[in-house]
């Protein structure tokens, strides 16, 4: 049974979430491929909340959320970045130089979300993931993600362990990622 993480037993990240990884090749006019980096769950396909970072040989060029399936992300940021729709223009990230091969990192948030206290809302909770991670990604680099161009801050003021909890996890995530410090 999983505990809910309140102020009593969050003093450590005892098992640290792993990233399933991926290969996107994008060729600027059909829709992006992804293949799975090795055989598993193939969580691109599932529903429900996931943190996803997406990288380049040279930077970290997106990180976001999504409680769609990746794939249906990925699908729709191409066709808006073709076909822009009210107001929204895709990935920035996917409109730079073409071809191109990309690394997703993606993170079911399932297991932090089933612990979160009641009330807490899972959408800020996994924005305040979202937004720790590509803060400690800035401050390793020196660089804020390529592409990205907002970020949701969510101080989880009623929740101070649960916050403490985000941001020791988005550090720990960090060191799953390629990155090349500033």
């Amino acid at each position: 049974m999983l505990e809910l993480l309140d102020d009593h037993n969050l003093s450590d990240i005892k098992e640290v979430p792993q990233f399933e990884t991926y290969t996107i090749y994008y060729d600027g006019i059909a829709s992006p491929k992804l293949t799975h980096d090795i055989p598993g769950s193939f969580l691109a396909n599932k529903k429900g909340f996931k943190l996803y970072v997406v990288t380049s040989p040279e930077a970290v060029l997106y990180v976001g959320i999504t409680k769609t399936s990746f794939t249906s992300r990925l699908r729709l940021g191409h066709l808006r970045t073709t076909q822009p729709s009210k107001g929204y223009h895709g990935y920035k990230w996917l409109r730079e130089t073409h071809p191109r091969t990309m690394h997703l990192y993606l993170l079911s948030l399932d297991t932090l979300l089933l612990q979160a206290p009641p009330g807490c809302s899972h959408e800020e909770l996994a924005e305040r993931l979202e937004s720790e991670l590509v803060f400690a990604i800035r401050a390793v680099t020196g660089s804020w993600p390529v592409g990205q161009h907002e970020i949701h801050f969510h101080n989880l003021a009623e929740y101070p362990k649960l916050a403490r909890y985000t941001t020791k996890l988005a550090q720990q995530l960090l060191l799953q990622l390629p990155l090349k410090s500033s």
